[in-house]
């Protein structure tokens, strides 16, 4: 429930008192633009009537990445890394961590260079993961609009679609552009 007592609650225990109440009164005014949290030194910049906010609440207010894996993972790839909420995440709770961040859609990637900017060893790739080097077009084919785009390799008929169509990478390609011999986490939010 996105407006429960429950939900504000958790909201101000994650984002503290005065960014708690300052988000919920911007969310009822659907004005939320850029949000402090007291655990994050630098503020996460959403986009009014995206959502963007409903990411922002899955990963700081519920926390949906707050997994105990064992260890302290070095190299991150964050495939569907969206505005870059998942991979500030990590960031800071894995500090010293390398995270690659890969976000095909031309939107959502401005907004993530935008969030990312001031951390150190956040790489930012503007490519589609994909299983071989080929091109894809971002489409809506389930009709549920930028929460659920999908990617779907293009057939080359549709020239307008080809230009607007991203390059693609597997995860192969990426570890050996960045020279890696491993990887410790792969977060992957994509839809097919």
């Amino acid at each position: 429930m996105l407006g429960g007592i429950r939900f504000y609650k958790s909201v101000i225990k994650n984002c503290g008192f005065r960014n708690g109440v300052l988000f919920i009164i911007r969310r009822r005014l659907k004005s939320n633009k850029i949000i402090y949290m007291p655990t994050i030194p630098y503020p996460d910049y959403l986009r009014p009537g995206t959502s963007d906010e409903k990411v922002f609440i899955g990963v700081f207010v519920y926390k949906q990445y707050d997994i105990d894996i064992g260890f302290e993972p070095s190299i991150i790839i964050d495939g569907g890394a969206n505005i870059g909420l998942t991979s500030i995440y990590f960031k800071n709770k894995y500090q010293d961590s390398i995270i690659i961040s890969i976000e095909p859609d031309a939107e959502n990637a401005q907004a993530l260079k935008s969030n990312v900017e001031k951390y150190n060893n956040i790489f930012v790739k503007q490519v589609s993961l994909w299983s071989k080097k080929t091109k894809t077009k971002i489409s809506d084919k389930y009709g549920l609009g930028e929460w659920a785009f999908v990617l779907e390799e293009f057939d080359g008929l549709d020239i307008e679609q080809n230009l607007a169509g991203a390059n693609t990478l597997s995860v192969a390609d990426i570890m050996e552009e960045y020279s890696l011999e491993y990887i410790d986490l792969l977060k992957l939010d994509i839809e097919t």
